[in-house]
């Protein structure tokens, strides 16, 4: 029984000799780690790095800004003799060719539609007297029967070679004026259009809406003129210049349609 107890005191012994010296070379180890971390500079970067292919050179610095974190710069330096060339631009211009681009571009007055001149859109502006029926007496089969033949069932037709006048769809005796209703029983004038001017401030115009023919004005000579620009004359204007703003190299297509498209 002594033997067995003095055998358990010497292992007792023997593992506390092993715990004391495992945990004398954790110390040990812990003291010789390396500690440089902690006295690391921030604001060294680190060696840069070139890489050099096709006449570029690509540099490329890192700096520590942080226990985790760095700033990282790439710079690339294109040598003299490889310079830059950009791709070149590709674009497709699509034009509409349709009726309805031949008509102006003026919309409220397409939307208002055609207008004509009629005698409200005149005024008269010539100072010389016309005669009108109220100047003339008229003449008739029962104030003036010599004049006329005929019966009143069959109708009157007025004879040739008297002093009547036709005129205003009648005959008029242009001897004998009213008393006092014409004011230049002498006067010879007839207006015509350039008596008249124009008050109503809108041009005679034919604004199409079902066919493809332009819209048109009469003009001051009295001919049918286009309006102008037409709408394609506009989109053509605009593509243009936006081609002329690209680069030289740029591909430029163009693409038309109406019924069917074409390039």
């Amino acid at each position: 029984m002594a033997k067995k107890l003095t055998f358990k005191r010497i292992l007792a012994m023997i593992l506390a000799i092993m715990m004391l010296t495992g945990i004398m070379q954790l110390t040990v180890f812990a003291d010789e780690a390396d500690d440089s971390w902690r006295n690391f500079d921030y604001e060294t970067p680190l060696n840069p790095a070139d890489a050099a292919q096709d006449g570029i050179t690509v540099h490329k610095t890192a700096e520590r800004t942080g226990a985790d974190t760095w700033a990282v710069n790439v710079t690339a330096t294109v040598g003299p003799d490889q310079p830059i060339q950009a791709q070149p631009i590709e674009i497709v211009f699509v034009l509409d060719k349709s009726g309805s681009m031949a008509w102006c571009t003026d919309v409220e007055a397409h939307k208002a539609g055609n207008h004509t001149h009629t005698a409200s859109c005149k005024t008269l502006t010539c100072e010389k007297h016309e005669h009108t029926s109220a100047c003339f007496t008229e003449c008739d089969p029962w104030s003036n029967p010599a004049h006329w033949e005929g019966n009143f069932w069959d109708g009157y037709t007025h004879v040739d070679g008297t002093d009547c006048v036709e005129y205003w769809n009648g005959y008029f005796n242009a001897y004998h004026f009213i008393n006092g209703s014409c004011p230049d029983p002498d006067s010879d004038h007839v207006h015509t259009d350039d008596c008249y001017e124009l008050t109503c401030g809108k041009l005679e115009c034919r604004h199409t809406t079902s066919d493809n023919t332009p819209c048109k004005y009469k003009g001051e000579d009295g001919e049918w003129h286009n309006f102008e620009p037409s709408r394609l004359d506009v989109a053509k204007g605009a593509l243009n210049t936006l081609a002329a703003a690209l680069p030289n190299n740029a591909i430029v297509k163009y693409v038309a349609f109406s019924d069917k498209a074409g390039v």
